[in-house]
């Protein structure tokens, strides 16, 4: 025990000792890092499949998706609520004029090259006239028609006889005459009045006012507009 003793007191028992004690430390440092290594992948490895399980959670989850709902096509759609368009409007509304001097007058030609294809104008008639029953729109000259209904007033009391008979057919007066009778209380009861030398546009915008009103009226009715008119 004392020559142990004595070694370790010698330089080389020093160096020995030394070398023991630092290969000591050598080995409970590596594997303190080693420890530490593997729980640090362990909890990385848990992380992983943690992110991973949401992920199949968010993927499996159904999406929201938002469906447009597009109304069947109908034959008679126009008369459930949308407006006729006005290649359908050309098609199936019918345009009467009533003039005394109905051959010579222009506007038709002009409504008929338009589109409007069931445009027509005849003379003098009665209320319960076939052509003015066919009828989606009515223009009247205040002059020279009217008497076969012996109207003092003459086409302006026609005019107010056919809407009176007609509500929902739309009339509209026209008269050369700028005084006078144009401004008879019973106008009122017409939907509308046009001077006679009115530019064609202005015939035609008021037949457009009016097409997609009395054009629903067709479609809900099931009446093909214009067929069989005799003009």
């Amino acid at each position: 025990m004392i020559a142990f003793s004595t070694f370790l007191q010698s330089p080389l028992g020093v160096a020995l000792v030394l070398a023991v004690l630092t290969a000591v430390g050598f080995l409970i440092r590596h594997l303190f890092f080693r420890i530490k290594d593997d729980s640090s992948q362990s909890q990385t490895a848990l992380g992983g499949s943690s992110q991973q399980a949401g992920r199949d959670i968010i993927n499996v989850a159904p999406q929201k998706t938002t469906q447009k709902i597009h109304p069947q096509s109908h034959p008679h759609s126009e008369s459930q609520g949308a407006a006729p368009n006005i290649g359908l409007l050309k098609r199936i509304v019918t345009i009467l004029f009533i003039d005394d001097d109905y051959s010579n007058f222009p506007v038709v030609k002009v409504l008929r090259t338009s589109g409007w294809i069931n445009a027509g104008a005849i003379g003098d008639v009665t209320v319960d006239d076939e052509r003015v029953s066919k009828a989606d729109i009515i223009f009247v000259d205040i002059h020279g028609v009217g008497s076969l209904m012996g109207f003092a007033r003459e086409g302006l009391g026609l005019a107010s006889a056919i809407k009176k008979r007609y509500p929902g057919k739309k009339v509209i007066t026209y008269s050369a005459q700028a005084s006078g009778s144009i401004f008879d209380p019973a106008i009122r009861a017409v939907d509308a009045i046009l001077p006679k030398d009115a530019e064609p546009y202005e015939f035609i915008r008021l037949v457009e006012q009016f097409a997609p009103e009395v054009g629903s009226d067709v479609l809900r009715n099931s009446r093909p507009g214009g067929q069989d008119t005799d003009f």
